[in-house]
Protein backbone atom coordinates (compact mmCIF):
# COMPACT_ATOMS: atom_id res chain seq x y z
CA UNK A 1 0.00 0.00 0.00
CA UNK A 2 1.37 3.38 -1.35
CA UNK A 3 0.29 5.62 1.72
CA UNK A 4 1.70 8.68 0.39
CA UNK A 5 1.89 8.46 -3.10
CA UNK A 6 5.29 7.66 -3.32
CA UNK A 7 5.69 5.90 -6.98
CA UNK A 8 8.48 6.14 -8.38
CA UNK A 9 10.46 5.94 -4.76
CA UNK A 10 9.33 2.48 -4.43
CA UNK A 11 10.11 1.57 -8.06
CA UNK A 12 13.40 2.17 -6.86
CA UNK A 13 13.66 0.58 -3.83
CA UNK A 14 12.26 -2.96 -5.73
CA UNK A 15 15.15 -2.44 -8.64
CA UNK A 16 17.87 -1.70 -6.19
CA UNK A 17 16.63 -4.57 -4.34
CA UNK A 18 16.10 -7.09 -7.29
CA UNK A 19 19.71 -6.08 -7.94
CA UNK A 20 21.46 -7.63 -4.68
CA UNK A 21 19.67 -11.07 -5.62
CA UNK A 22 21.64 -13.66 -7.55
CA UNK A 23 19.49 -16.07 -9.80
CA UNK A 24 20.42 -19.13 -11.00
CA UNK A 25 18.10 -21.13 -13.10
CA UNK A 26 18.55 -24.33 -10.93
CA UNK A 27 19.77 -22.83 -7.54
CA UNK A 28 17.67 -20.88 -5.17
CA UNK A 29 17.78 -17.17 -4.72
CA UNK A 30 20.48 -15.83 -2.18
CA UNK A 31 20.06 -12.37 -0.72
CA UNK A 32 22.58 -10.41 0.36
CA UNK A 33 21.66 -9.10 4.15
CA UNK A 34 24.27 -7.58 5.19
CA UNK A 35 24.35 -5.15 1.95
CA UNK A 36 20.71 -4.98 2.40
CA UNK A 37 21.01 -3.61 6.14
CA UNK A 38 23.55 -0.79 5.12
CA UNK A 39 20.66 0.23 2.96
CA UNK A 40 17.78 -0.05 5.42
CA UNK A 41 20.34 1.99 7.89
CA UNK A 42 20.62 4.70 5.59
CA UNK A 43 16.70 5.48 4.48
CA UNK A 44 15.88 5.32 7.96
CA UNK A 45 18.37 7.43 9.08
CA UNK A 46 17.26 9.86 6.06
CA UNK A 47 13.30 9.54 8.19
CA UNK A 48 14.96 10.71 11.09
CA UNK A 49 17.26 13.79 9.67
CA UNK A 50 14.27 15.00 7.66
CA UNK A 51 13.37 18.28 8.72
CA UNK A 52 9.51 18.63 7.89
CA UNK A 53 6.79 16.17 8.20
CA UNK A 54 5.81 15.99 4.62
CA UNK A 55 9.77 15.13 4.24
CA UNK A 56 9.26 12.44 6.58
CA UNK A 57 6.20 10.58 5.51
CA UNK A 58 8.17 10.14 1.89
CA UNK A 59 11.37 9.28 3.08
CA UNK A 60 9.43 6.58 5.89
CA UNK A 61 7.43 5.31 3.12
CA UNK A 62 10.41 4.48 1.04
CA UNK A 63 12.03 2.63 4.29
CA UNK A 64 8.40 0.85 4.80
CA UNK A 65 9.07 -0.20 1.03
CA UNK A 66 12.01 -1.53 1.56
CA UNK A 67 11.79 -3.09 4.61
CA UNK A 68 8.56 -5.07 3.47
CA UNK A 69 10.96 -6.52 0.31
CA UNK A 70 14.12 -7.34 2.78
CA UNK A 71 11.62 -9.67 4.81
CA UNK A 72 10.01 -11.05 1.85
CA UNK A 73 12.70 -14.18 1.60
CA UNK A 74 11.52 -16.67 3.86
CA UNK A 75 15.79 -16.46 5.23
CA UNK A 76 15.20 -13.37 6.23
CA UNK A 77 13.86 -14.53 9.78
CA UNK A 78 17.56 -15.22 10.59
CA UNK A 79 19.19 -12.81 9.92
CA UNK A 80 19.28 -10.32 12.87
CA UNK A 81 18.93 -6.65 11.36
CA UNK A 82 20.15 -5.43 14.70
CA UNK A 83 21.61 -2.35 13.43
CA UNK A 84 18.87 -0.68 12.23
CA UNK A 85 18.50 2.35 14.06
CA UNK A 86 16.05 4.78 16.42
CA UNK A 87 13.65 1.39 15.93
CA UNK A 88 12.28 -1.88 17.66
CA UNK A 89 13.65 -5.41 16.44
CA UNK A 90 11.80 -7.47 18.77
CA UNK A 91 11.94 -11.51 18.81
CA UNK A 92 10.05 -13.72 20.56
CA UNK A 93 12.00 -16.43 22.59
CA UNK A 94 10.04 -19.34 21.21
CA UNK A 95 11.35 -17.68 17.79
CA UNK A 96 7.77 -17.80 15.82
CA UNK A 97 7.30 -13.83 16.19
CA UNK A 98 9.37 -11.33 15.47
CA UNK A 99 8.27 -7.16 15.53
CA UNK A 100 9.82 -4.45 13.68
CA UNK A 101 8.43 -1.30 15.31
CA UNK A 102 9.02 2.18 14.60
CA UNK A 103 7.94 5.41 15.04
CA UNK A 104 7.81 9.04 13.36
CA UNK A 105 7.99 12.60 15.23
CA UNK A 106 6.25 14.92 14.08
CA UNK A 107 6.64 18.64 14.22
CA UNK A 108 3.06 19.33 16.28
CA UNK A 109 5.27 16.88 19.23
CA UNK A 110 3.01 13.82 18.03
CA UNK A 111 4.18 10.16 16.95
CA UNK A 112 2.84 8.05 13.87
CA UNK A 113 3.77 4.75 14.76
CA UNK A 114 4.57 1.63 12.28
CA UNK A 115 5.26 -1.55 12.12
CA UNK A 116 5.66 -4.97 10.37
CA UNK A 117 5.26 -8.51 11.92
CA UNK A 118 7.43 -11.50 10.76
CA UNK A 119 5.27 -14.47 12.02
CA UNK A 120 5.17 -18.21 11.36
CA UNK A 121 1.90 -19.25 9.74
CA UNK A 122 0.90 -22.82 10.89
CA UNK A 123 -1.23 -22.88 7.84
CA UNK A 124 0.80 -22.05 5.02
CA UNK A 125 3.99 -23.36 6.75
CA UNK A 126 5.77 -20.37 6.18
CA UNK A 127 7.05 -17.13 7.24
CA UNK A 128 4.49 -14.37 6.26
CA UNK A 129 4.73 -10.31 7.26
CA UNK A 130 2.02 -8.16 8.22
CA UNK A 131 1.60 -4.70 8.23
CA UNK A 132 0.70 -2.64 11.33
CA UNK A 133 -1.64 0.65 10.35
CA UNK A 134 -1.17 3.01 13.53
CA UNK A 135 -5.42 3.93 14.54
CA UNK A 136 -4.95 5.03 18.17
CA UNK A 137 -5.87 8.76 17.53
CA UNK A 138 -9.21 7.46 16.20
CA UNK A 139 -9.58 4.32 19.33
CA UNK A 140 -12.76 4.84 21.62
CA UNK A 141 -12.35 2.81 24.97
CA UNK A 142 -9.24 0.74 23.85
CA UNK A 143 -8.83 -1.07 27.32
CA UNK A 144 -11.64 -3.42 26.02
CA UNK A 145 -11.44 -3.65 22.16
CA UNK A 146 -9.54 -6.30 19.98
CA UNK A 147 -8.12 -4.88 16.72
CA UNK A 148 -6.55 -6.11 13.49
CA UNK A 149 -3.35 -4.81 12.21
CA UNK A 150 -5.23 -2.46 10.12
CA UNK A 151 -6.68 -0.63 13.29
CA UNK A 152 -3.81 -1.29 15.41
CA UNK A 153 -3.51 1.05 18.64
CA UNK A 154 -0.15 1.96 17.84
CA UNK A 155 3.06 2.38 20.31
CA UNK A 156 6.63 2.16 20.00
CA UNK A 157 7.26 -1.65 21.99
CA UNK A 158 10.35 -2.46 24.10
CA UNK A 159 9.66 -5.73 25.09
CA UNK A 160 8.15 -9.08 24.12
CA UNK A 161 6.74 -11.87 26.44
CA UNK A 162 5.27 -14.99 25.54
CA UNK A 163 2.17 -16.21 27.82
CA UNK A 164 0.25 -19.57 27.28
CA UNK A 165 -3.09 -19.75 28.07
CA UNK A 166 -5.19 -23.03 27.70
CA UNK A 167 -2.80 -24.28 25.03
CA UNK A 168 -2.69 -21.16 22.93
CA UNK A 169 -0.05 -18.61 22.93
CA UNK A 170 -0.40 -15.12 23.57
CA UNK A 171 2.47 -12.56 23.41
CA UNK A 172 2.09 -9.34 25.87
CA UNK A 173 3.80 -6.22 24.05
CA UNK A 174 5.35 -3.00 26.78
CA UNK A 175 5.10 -0.42 24.69
CA UNK A 176 5.97 3.40 24.61
CA UNK A 177 3.54 6.25 23.06
CA UNK A 178 4.73 9.59 23.02
CA UNK A 179 0.82 10.79 22.72
CA UNK A 180 1.45 14.65 22.54
CA UNK A 181 3.84 17.28 24.12
CA UNK A 182 1.76 17.19 27.40
CA UNK A 183 1.11 13.88 28.42
CA UNK A 184 2.68 10.13 27.52
CA UNK A 185 1.87 6.36 27.49
CA UNK A 186 2.74 3.21 28.22
CA UNK A 187 0.93 0.31 26.46
CA UNK A 188 0.34 -3.24 27.34
CA UNK A 189 -0.82 -5.10 24.70
CA UNK A 190 -1.46 -8.69 23.48
CA UNK A 191 -0.52 -9.82 20.09
CA UNK A 192 -2.19 -13.31 19.01
CA UNK A 193 -2.48 -15.87 16.20
CA UNK A 194 -5.51 -17.14 15.42
CA UNK A 195 -5.34 -20.71 13.75
CA UNK A 196 -5.99 -19.44 10.28
CA UNK A 197 -2.28 -17.21 10.60
CA UNK A 198 -4.36 -14.03 11.49
CA UNK A 199 -3.04 -11.27 13.51
CA UNK A 200 -4.88 -9.40 16.14
CA UNK A 201 -4.36 -6.98 18.81
CA UNK A 202 -5.99 -7.40 22.53
CA UNK A 203 -7.13 -10.28 24.73
CA UNK A 204 -9.38 -10.55 27.98
CA UNK A 205 -6.02 -11.53 30.19
CA UNK A 206 -5.42 -7.93 32.38
CA UNK A 207 -7.80 -8.78 35.31
CA UNK A 208 -6.95 -5.40 36.90
CA UNK A 209 -9.07 -4.28 40.39
CA UNK A 210 -12.72 -4.18 39.25
CA UNK A 211 -12.87 -5.40 35.93
CA UNK A 212 -11.13 -7.50 32.89
CA UNK A 213 -9.56 -6.02 30.25
CA UNK A 214 -7.81 -6.23 26.72
CA UNK A 215 -5.15 -4.03 27.10
CA UNK A 216 -4.09 -1.86 29.88
CA UNK A 217 -2.64 2.38 29.58
CA UNK A 218 -1.12 4.66 31.57
CA UNK A 219 -1.29 7.83 30.58
CA UNK A 220 0.72 10.39 32.58
CA UNK A 221 2.62 14.12 32.40
CA UNK A 222 5.38 14.62 29.61
CA UNK A 223 7.61 16.28 31.90
CA UNK A 224 8.09 12.79 33.77
CA UNK A 225 9.21 9.27 33.43
CA UNK A 226 7.52 6.08 34.39
CA UNK A 227 9.14 2.88 34.40
CA UNK A 228 7.65 -0.10 33.67
CA UNK A 229 9.90 -3.51 33.13
CA UNK A 230 9.15 -7.51 33.14
CA UNK A 231 11.14 -9.23 35.67
CA UNK A 232 11.52 -12.85 33.95
CA UNK A 233 12.41 -14.93 37.50
CA UNK A 234 9.09 -13.64 38.92
CA UNK A 235 7.29 -13.43 36.31
CA UNK A 236 5.71 -9.92 36.99
CA UNK A 237 5.38 -6.58 34.91
CA UNK A 238 6.48 -4.26 37.68
CA UNK A 239 5.52 -0.14 37.28
CA UNK A 240 5.38 2.93 38.63
CA UNK A 241 1.79 4.11 40.59
CA UNK A 242 0.81 7.07 38.78
CA UNK A 243 -1.33 9.51 40.93
CA UNK A 244 -1.95 13.49 40.33
CA UNK A 245 -0.32 16.35 41.72
CA UNK A 246 -2.99 17.52 43.78
CA UNK A 247 -6.05 15.87 44.76
CA UNK A 248 -8.56 18.02 42.30
CA UNK A 249 -6.08 17.39 39.49
CA UNK A 250 -7.62 13.64 39.92
CA UNK A 251 -8.53 12.20 36.06
CA UNK A 252 -6.16 15.52 34.31
CA UNK A 253 -3.13 13.29 33.33
CA UNK A 254 -0.67 15.79 32.36
CA UNK A 255 -0.33 16.36 35.84
CA UNK A 256 0.17 12.34 36.70
CA UNK A 257 3.38 10.88 37.54
CA UNK A 258 5.20 8.34 39.53
CA UNK A 259 4.08 8.78 43.40
CA UNK A 260 7.13 6.63 44.78
CA UNK A 261 5.34 3.80 45.02
CA UNK A 262 5.18 0.54 42.46
CA UNK A 263 1.93 -1.61 41.66
CA UNK A 264 2.55 -4.94 39.46
CA UNK A 265 0.57 -7.53 37.12
CA UNK A 266 1.41 -10.92 38.46
CA UNK A 267 1.51 -13.69 35.71
CA UNK A 268 -0.88 -16.27 37.33
CA UNK A 269 -3.19 -19.39 35.04
CA UNK A 270 -1.91 -17.19 31.74
CA UNK A 271 -3.57 -14.09 33.00
CA UNK A 272 -1.64 -10.59 34.35
CA UNK A 273 -3.35 -10.33 37.60
CA UNK A 274 -3.44 -6.62 39.23
CA UNK A 275 -1.30 -6.16 43.11
CA UNK A 276 -1.50 -2.94 44.38
CA UNK A 277 1.40 -1.29 46.33
CA UNK A 278 3.73 -4.14 46.08
CA UNK A 279 6.92 -4.11 48.32
CA UNK A 280 10.22 -3.99 46.34
CA UNK A 281 12.77 -2.64 49.43
CA UNK A 282 14.96 -5.68 49.88
CA UNK A 283 14.87 -9.14 51.42
CA UNK A 284 12.76 -8.64 54.39
CA UNK A 285 9.63 -7.70 52.07
CA UNK A 286 6.46 -10.00 52.37
CA UNK A 287 6.49 -10.55 48.84
CA UNK A 288 9.94 -10.11 48.17
CA UNK A 289 9.24 -7.70 44.93
CA UNK A 290 12.68 -6.37 43.53
CA UNK A 291 13.75 -4.36 40.87
CA UNK A 292 16.58 -5.89 38.31
CA UNK A 293 19.74 -4.32 39.43
CA UNK A 294 20.22 -2.68 36.25
CA UNK A 295 18.54 0.36 35.46
CA UNK A 296 15.20 0.67 33.44
CA UNK A 297 15.68 2.19 29.98
CA UNK A 298 12.43 2.93 27.85
CA UNK A 299 12.19 4.78 24.76
CA UNK A 300 11.52 8.22 26.09
CA UNK A 301 15.12 7.23 28.06
CA UNK A 302 17.18 7.05 24.61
Amino acid sequence: MNRFGVGMGSIFLTLLISSWIGIQSDEPSIVDYQQLETELIALREATVGAQTDQERRIKNQAFLEALQNALADEASFQFPFEALPHMAVLTASDKLVRIFNWNVALDNDTHEYFGLIQYWNKKRKQYVITELSDASDRAFTPEFKVYPPTEWYGALYYEIIPVSKGGKLMYTLLGWDGHTRFTTKKVIDVLTIDGRGRAKFGATIFRMEKKTQRRVIFEYSADVTMSMKYVPKRQEIIFDHLAPSRSDLEGIYEFYGPDMSYDALVLKNGKWVYIKDVDITGKKASRKHRLPPAPIVTPEDQ
